[in-house]
Formats: C-alpha cells, structure tokens, sequence
C-alpha cells in the first residue's frame, strides 16, 4: 500500500506538471540580506512545491476519534509569480480539504501556502 504522503506527492506533480515537489527536505542557511540571516533549501528548482507534514483533522464524539487525517503544510514557491491566483485555485479545486493560508515573499521567492489534509 502506498503511503498518503506518496500518493499527495504525485497530485501535486501532475498539478505542477514536473517533479519539483519536496518532502521535508534539508534546510540550509543562505546568504545574509541585510536585514539577519536568509534561509533556503539547498538544491531546490524553481517552482516548486514543498511538504511538511504537520497536524491532523481528527473529529470525535463519544470519547473516541472517528475519523484520522493527515495534514500537510504544502507551500508553493515561485520566483516570479505572473499569475499567482492561478495556482492557488489549481491547488484549492484539486483538493476537498485545503485552506489557503497566506503568501509571503522571501529572498525574492514568493510563496503561498496551504494546509491539506489527505
């Protein structure tokens, strides 16, 4: 059987439309900007996709959970972003359960981020 984060992995491949998709890679530090220190993830092309897996969507009732989902911090990184809404309604339309969450630009790299539960 597949694992839920390998099966996420591959929606969002074919979303992207290359293999650019990372599972909680390596982070290492940047170069300062000026304003303290910069991260990056070391060997990342662009756009990309990254995954963390982070909380979990588990209703209960009766003292016992019914149901037991994963959630994943998916963030979407782009350099220069023509359209940035395209994505974000890609992303939204191919999953049930995902809440856009904010966008923020760092090290001139934008990034928009998600929470999905799969």
């Amino acid at each position: 059987m597949e694992r839920r984060s390998d099966l996420l992995i591959q929606e969002l491949r074919d979303l992207l439309g290359t293999d650019e998709v990372y599972f909680q890679p390596s982070w290492g530090t940047g170069s300062d900007d000026g304003n303290g220190e910069s991260y990056m993830i070391t060997g990342i092309n662009y756009p990309c996709f990254i995954l963390e897996r982070t909380t979990a969507y588990q209703p209960a009732a009766n003292d016992r959970n019914y149901v037991f989902r994963p959630g994943y911090q998916v963030t979407y990184i782009n350099p220069d972003e023509p359209d940035p809404i395209d994505m974000i309604e890609k992303v939204m339309a191919q999953f049930g359960h995902c809440k856009y969450q904010r966008h923020f630009v760092k090290d001139n790299l934008h990034h928009d981020v998600f929470l999905i539960y799969y």
